[in-house]
């Protein structure tokens, strides 16, 4: 990816760097090195996120709604092969139900 730099003086004077003249009001593409940590600059420019679903599945209690993840309704957590879950008020079905009380 590249990054652009623009300079904005009052006045087009040109200046040596390299052995090539730019004007100083011209537009220089510099190259962004990719971060070993972060990722390509092209997945930071995404924005993603946690929730994000457009190359991932989501959690098993979340449905994927315009590219982001979110639980899914009580009524629609699964409820076959499931353990169940205790909690500090009641015991659950599924973890479904547990996150959708914590949301």
């Amino acid at each position: 990816m590249w990054q652009t730099l623009s300079t904005s003086p009052q006045e087009s004077v040109p200046m040596k760097h390299s052995e090539v003249y730019f004007p100083l009001n011209a537009t220089v593409a510099i190259p962004v090195p990719d971060d070993d940590f972060v990722g390509p600059q092209m997945c930071l420019n995404q924005s993603y996120t946690r929730r994000s679903c457009g190359l991932i599945f989501c959690q098993p209690w979340e449905r994927c709604v315009n590219g982001e993840c979110y639980c899914k309704p009580p009524y629609l957590c699964p409820t076959q092969n499931n353990t169940a879950i205790c909690g500090l008020d009641r015991p659950y079905r599924s973890y479904c139900h547990v996150s959708n009380k914590n949301e």
